[in-house]
């Protein structure tokens, strides 16, 4: 996906956000923002992807920060957030008619645990029944779920990129349906350094879902998305050794879109209008889309 005028808001607004979570004083937030500006104007052209731009904004404010990650608190929250769902969520998807597609659409809609984008407000003291109630309306506007389940059959190697905390506790929910469904080796990539409320190596330790995968691979240097410049060599050899890969979220949609994988599954609430209109959905829109080149 390719920078556009309309990005610049969702971005800088981003970073404003993180200062703010950052509690840096007066002068330091002036430093942190003078250098995303001046990192925005450097890097920003035409034909450049956002994720590059971003990933070199945001790695210049995050070295200024005291804390190596200023969204703790928020991915603590998230993970609390869904873990109160969870049974529920648990027993829709039992009891749904496709539960492959329950799932994803649980982890969809879970997508909304995301702190910090423009326009897209989580903190309210209704979000857990209203995360239920959207996933019982069970809505996908872009609906692939059939041929994923079918690449899933035929997959002897799975990549599985983690996105936001929160969500992933209903990705573990997604990660049984497949073993259900698919006798495949299934890899689980993370962020290695923090980047937004993403889940990192060091966070996914923690979970009962690493036990599900067969390996846990953190993706590289800290980063906005998968991206290349910044990949560990080993995990870039991993991911190319997948026949399949299931993307979670926007970032990890607007770099790998750029890249050249055989099949994907973008699985994302589209909740920014850049991402939205590349896909041709509408802000707030549920997507499962299959990719294959």
């Amino acid at each position: 996906m390719k920078i556009s005028a309309e990005c610049i808001p969702c971005l800088l607004s981003r970073v404003l956000y993180e200062v703010d979570l950052s509690e840096l004083d007066e002068d330091m937030k002036h430093k942190a923002l003078s250098i995303s500006l001046e990192e925005l104007n450097k890097y920003f052209k035409k034909d450049k992807p956002t994720y590059e731009i971003s990933t070199e904004v945001h790695r210049s404010v995050y070295d200024i920060f005291d804390t190596n990650d200023p969204y703790s608190r928020k991915k603590k929250l998230g993970n609390n957030i869904a873990r109160s769902i969870l049974p529920k969520i648990k027993n829709m998807v039992e009891e749904a008619n496709d539960p492959l597609k329950m799932s994803i659409l649980a982890s969809i809609v879970s997508n909304s645990l995301d702190f910090g984008v423009k326009g897209h407000q989580i903190e309210d003291k209704n979000l857990s029944k209203k995360l239920v109630n959207e996933i019982k309306k069970g809505e996908l506007e872009i609906d692939d779920v059939t041929c994923i389940k079918n690449t899933l059959e035929k997959s002897k190697k799975i990549g599985y990129i983690l996105d936001n905390c929160g969500e992933v506790i209903f990705d573990s929910i997604v990660l049984d349906q497949i073993k259900k469904i698919a006798n495949t080796t299934i890899l689980l990539f993370v962020r290695g350094e923090p980047i937004f409320n993403d889940v990192t190596y060091s966070d996914v330790r923690e979970m009962e879902i690493k036990e599900k995968v067969d390996e846990v691979i953190p993706i590289g240097e800290r980063s906005v998305g998968v991206h290349p410049k910044y990949m560990h060599a080993d995990a870039k050899k991993s991911l190319v050794s997948c026949d399949f890969i299931i993307s979670k979220g926007m970032a990890n949609y607007e770099s790998l879109s750029e890249q050249s994988y055989p099949k994907v599954a973008y699985v994302l609430k589209a909740k920014c209008e850049p991402v939205a209109n590349s896909l041709n959905v509408k802000k707030g829109d549920n997507v499962a889309l299959f990719s294959e080149n």
